[in-house]
């Protein structure tokens, strides 16, 4: 690549960023990632914590931060939502662990 001039290492590099660019716009269109309104992200994280078993600690949560308007003034209700989605988590992993075990 010494002995190329400004020009062809110009080009050199501008072909090698066209190249990079298809690729990238190629594996995008191959999949695509979807985008998620606010609504249906909250539908997740809802549909998540239900299935969980975590809703009534959630929704303590919920009052009281916005009671506040600041949620570290919520320790209590914070720790019991986090106990209760960790409590399921582990619940939800023993199975897992047991067939690994044998």
């Amino acid at each position: 690549m010494g002995n190329k001039s400004g020009k062809e290492r110009e080009e050199l590099r501008k072909r090698e960023e066209e190249e990079e660019q298809a690729r990238h716009q190629q594996k995008s269109q191959e999949s695509p990632t979807p985008v998620l309104s606010d609504e249906e992200q909250f539908d997740i994280g809802e549909k998540f914590i239900k299935q969980a078993g975590c809703w009534e600690p959630y929704m303590k949560a919920v009052i009281c931060i916005n009671k506040t308007g600041d949620w570290s003034k919520c320790p209590e209700e914070a720790k019991a939502l986090n106990v209760c989605l960790a409590s399921s988590y582990i619940q939800k992993q023993a199975p897992f662990q047991d067939t690994q075990k044998s």
